[in-house]
C-alpha cells in the first residue's frame, strides 16, 4: 500500500515486498538449485518444479493442458506465484501480503478458502492436489490476526511470516 492511502492499483510497497521475497530469486541462491527460463526450478541438475507467476499460470500451464478458464471459473484469480511440483503433482499457490497499517490486505486473509476452492476447480484433473500458501508482512504476526491465521489454518491453507520453508512446497531441503 502506498503509505497514507492512495491509489491501490498503483501501490509501491507491495510491489517492493514482493520482489523482496520473490521465491525463484530466493531458489536460486540456496544450494544445489538452479533456475532456468525463469520458470523451470532444477535441484542438482534435475527438473523438479515449475514456477507461473501471475497470468503465467493461464497463458502457460492452462493453455499448454488446453483448458479455457472460462469453462471452469467465472473470473481469472493472478496468483503472486504458482508452483508446480513434478513428483507429487501438487500447485502451490502463493500469495505474498504486505501491510504497514490497518486497511483492506488485513481482510483479504481470511479469504484463502475460498481461493483455495477455485483454484481447486481450475486445476482439476490437471493436478492432484493444491495447497495455498500466505507469505506475510511481518505486520501480521500481531495477536490481533490470532483468529484469522487460525481460521487460515482451520480451512486447510498455510502461512508463513517473511519466507517460506522448502519442505512446505514440497521441495528437497539439504540444510538438514
Amino acid at each position: 500500500m502506498i503509505k497514507n492511502g492512495g491509489k491501490g492499483n498503483f501501490t509501491v510497497t507491495g510491489i517492493l515486498y514482493e520482489e523482496k521475497v520473490d521465491i525463484l530469486n530466493s531458489l536460486d541462491t540456496v544450494e544445489g538449485y538452479s533456475i532456468t527460463n525463469k520458470s523451470e526450478i532444477y535441484y542438482n541438475g534435475e527438473k523438479i518444479a515449475s514456477a507461473y507467476p501471475k497470468s503465467k499460470l493461464y497463458s502457460k500451464f492452462l493453455n499448454e493442458n488446453g483448458v479455457d478458464y472460462k469453462s471452469r471459473i467465472g473470473r481469472k484469480m493472478l496468483p503472486d506465484q504458482a508452483i508446480f511440483i513434478e513428483s507429487t503433482e501438487t500447485m502451490n499457490i502463493i500469495e505474498v501480503k504486505n501491510q504497514t497499517v490497518a486497511g483492506s490486505v488485513d481482510e483479504k486473509i481470511t479469504t484463502c478458502h475460498f481461493k483455495k476452492q477455485q483454484y481447486e476447480k481450475l486445476l482439476e484433473g490437471l493436478v492432484s492436489k493444491v495447497e495455498f500458501i500466505y507469505c506475510l508482512s511481518p505486520y501480521f504476526n500481531n495477536v490481533r490476526y490470532n483468529d484469522d491465521l487460525s481460521y487460515v489454518n482451520e480451512v486447510g491453507c498455510q502461512y508463513y511470516f517473511e519466507e517460506i520453508p522448502l519442505n512446505a512446497l514440497e521441495l528437497p531441503d539439504n540444510s538438514r
